[in-house]
């Protein structure tokens, strides 16, 4: 089940009901508006609880099996740059566990915000450049004042 389901993308973008040509199109800008939001958020979006629920389990447990990786391959290294490689590669499994963790249901706010996105992305469907802006690149700032409440900074440090 999308966060967005097809009908309501395309009544959102104003395409006549018979016109089918540009549903793949629609549905690919949708999943990339959805990702683009999630991306600001710094979190997750899953349809319904049930499914946060589901993935908060596995993502705890991808966290303890990321941590347990990296103190195995830590054990017994010295070398700065293969221990900075190990750790870095530890903390970008790190994140991706906490963003599931931290992990919001859509409601109707967050959808208006991919909606949002998804018009912005559906509009220009190529960047262009107006003076110092390039407005294709970011999210439209309505989307942002909207999802503000849903921003997850995470934790400054430590180990969760």
């Amino acid at each position: 089940m999308p966060m967005i389901d097809l009908a309501l993308a395309r009544q959102h973008l104003k395409i006549d009901e018979g016109d089918t040509t540009e549903d793949t199109l629609v549905t690919q800008y949708t999943n990339s508006a959805t990702s683009a939001c999630e991306g600001y958020c710094n979190r997750k979006f899953y349809v319904d609880q049930d499914a946060l629920d589901a993935d908060y389990v596995v993502a705890r447990t991808a966290l303890e099996n990321a941590r347990v990786a990296r103190d195995a391959a830590l054990e017994g290294v010295e070398d700065c740059g293969t221990r900075s490689i190990i750790i870095d590669h530890y903390n970008s499994q790190r994140a991706a566990c906490l963003r599931r963790i931290h992990g919001v249901v859509v409601d109707d706010t967050i959808r208006a915000a991919i909606l949002m996105m998804l018009g912005h992305f559906y509009r220009n469907r190529q960047e262009v450049v107006v003076a110092q802006y390039s407005g294709a690149t970011q999210l439209p700032a309505g989307a942002k004042r909207i999802l503000e409440p849903y921003l997850w900074i995470g934790d400054l440090g430590g180990d969760a």
